[in-house]
């Protein structure tokens, strides 16, 4: 009895082992996973373009005006000189 437990036992572990073992893919399939991924890099590709052509649109807007945040550019100091400005031109 011992031995057709055993027998058994050693039977199904080979019948899960072989289950296990991967199936070599085909050729359709690969071709349908490089059709995929052709397809998704031509929308990335659409992505950066269309990001690229937003970017070069606001350096066009801001022209001149665009400059790096400075630490001494500070809320506090453009308002103090909005109101010099708005003082100045209630100015007669």
């Amino acid at each position: 009895m011992k031995s057709f437990f055993a027998c058994a036992a050693l039977s199904l572990m080979l019948t899960a082992a072989r289950a296990v073992e991967p199936v070599p893919p085909t050729v359709e399939s690969l071709n349908r996973i490089v059709h995929d991924l052709t397809l998704d890099l031509d929308e990335a590709n659409e992505t950066i373009a269309d990001l690229r052509q937003r970017v070069e649109t606001l350096e066009q807007r801001m022209g001149e005006t665009f400059r790096l945040p400075s630490p001494f550019d500070t809320v506090e100091k453009r308002l103090e000189s909005l109101e010099k400005d708005m003082d100045h031109l209630k100015r007669p």
